[in-house]
């Protein structure tokens, strides 16, 4: 148990930077709408991050009430120490980067939620566009467009 204690925050932190990474790999010539839409992502994976570690130490408060040994106590006390280091890297990226989340006023924690929210509605409306275009491009290419009440769409070179 004390070894699965310890892999939480760091497995966490290893998923938070191979995303990060993959996020901030720009391209050259890459459209301002695509960096805009990587500074997103990076926010909002801020935002899970957060979510994820304040997680793991409600789950590591609970043990308080639980009969568990000296060891797995022990264990526990270190993990919050790496969840703490981790959450205070998190927070510190957010400032760095302008993003709102530090301090524990009234005001600046509406901020975060409301934008917090505002992330996640972005992002599920965009995976909902692709699942949609998706689903269409199979339609097409089965030949079931009419079947749904649509017009079937030509391709290059074909008559109407």
């Amino acid at each position: 148990m004390e070894a699965s204690l310890a892999i939480w925050p760091r497995a966490a932190r290893d998923a938070l930077a191979r995303r990060r990474a993959r996020i901030e790999n720009i391209l050259p010539n890459e459209p301002a709408t695509t960096t805009r839409e990587r500074a997103l992502a990076d926010e909002y994976l801020s935002v899970e991050a957060l979510w994820a570690f304040t997680g793991m130490a409600r789950a590591l408060e609970e043990m308080v009430h639980e009969a568990v040994s000296a060891e797995v106590l022990l264990a526990r006390k270190a993990v919050e120490a790496e969840l703490l280091c981790a959450i205070r890297a998190e927070m510190d990226w957010r400032e760095r980067h302008g993003l709102t989340g530090r301090g524990l006023d009234q005001s600046t924690m509406e901020r975060y939620l409301a934008r917090a929210s505002q992330l996640k509605k972005h992002f599920e409306a965009a995976l909902y566009l692709v699942r949609e275009s998706r689903a269409r491009r199979a339609e097409l290419r089965s030949g079931d467009a009419g079947a749904r009440g649509r017009p079937p769409v030509c391709g290059a070179g074909e008559d109407p």
